[in-house]
C-alpha cells in the first residue's frame, strides 16, 4: 500500500509541477536563452510532452470519482498547461481573449 500512495503522490506532484514548468519553458527568457535550431526544438519538444504529461492527467482526474480539492488544482493545471501551449505555439487563445475583454471608448454606436 505504502508503494501505492507514493505512486500516486508522485504523479500528482508531476502534475502539479506541470503548469509552472510549461510556463516557465515558454518564457522569453527561455525564448532568448534557445535561439540556436538545435535548442529550440528541444525545448519545444520538452515543453510539448511535459503539456501533454499535465493535460492528460487533468482531464483523468477532473472526469473521475476524486476530490473536489483535486479537481480545482486540476483545472489550475490544465490552463496553465494550455497557456504556455498558446504562448508558444500560436497566442490566438489570448489575443482573442484581450479583444473580446476590450472595451469600446466610443461605446456600442460607435463615432458619431
Amino acid at each position: 500500500m505504502e508503494s501505492l500512495a507514493l505512486v500516486v503522490a508522485i504523479i500528482i506532484y508531476g502534475l502539479l509541477l506541470s503548469g509552472p514548468l510549461s510556463l516557465a519553458l515558454s518564457s522569453k527568457r527561455a525564448k532568448r536563452l534557445t535561439e540556436h535550431l538545435a535548442l529550440k526544438v528541444i525545448r519545444r519538444i520538452v515543453m510539448g510532452l511535459i503539456s501533454f504529461f499535465g493535460i492528460s492527467l487533468s482531464i483523468f482526474f477532473v472526469t473521475g470519482p476524486f476530490p473536489i480539492g483535486l479537481k480545482v488544482i486540476c483545472v489550475f493545471c490544465f490552463l496553465l498547461n494550455v497557456w504556455a501551449l498558446d504562448r508558444e505555439y500560436g497566442g490566438y487563445i489570448t489575443s482573442s481573449i484581450k479583444n473580446k475583454l476590450r472595451r469600446d471608448p466610443n461605446g456600442p454606436a460607435g463615432q458619431s
